[in-house]
Parts: structure tokens; C-alpha cells; sequence
């Protein structure tokens, strides 16, 4: 089964960057990205109430600038 990895980030730029870091390392990891936690947090709810597997890794910014 592929890995899952999010990317909670407000930052276009990086969110990319990253993502493309993640596929040179192996290319069958599903990454998914947010741009920001409310819509992240949804999805994990959603997959959390379908009882269907979590994502392997989270990266999350902690300093967003909405708010």
C-alpha cells in the first residue's frame, strides 16, 4: 500500500517544493496538500468517520498567517 503524506501550509511556494522533495525520494507516495489546518482537519474527520487509514506523515505549519 502507497505512504500518504499531508502538507498543511499556507505558502504555495513551499507546499510545492516539498511535495516535489517527498516524489524524488520515492514516487508512489500519495501527497496531499492543504493550505490550511480547517480543511486538513476536515479531511481527517471524514476519513476518520469512513474508518479508512490515516496519513503516514503530517507536516503542519504551526505559525499560519490567517491568523
Amino acid at each position: 500500500m502507497p505512504k500518504t503524506v499531508y502538507l498543511v501550509d499556507d505558502d504555495p511556494i513551499f507546499v510545492h517544493l516539498l511535495a516535489k522533495m517527498i516524489q524524488t525520494i520515492d514516487v508512489s507516495i500519495d501527497v496531499q496538500t492543504f493550505s490550511d489546518g480547517e480543511k486538513a482537519i476536515g479531511r481527517l474527520n471524514d476519513i476518520w468517520r469512513l474508518d479508512k487509514c490515516l496519513p503516514d506523515l503530517l507536516f503542519l505549519d504551526l505559525r499560519s498567517e490567517e491568523h
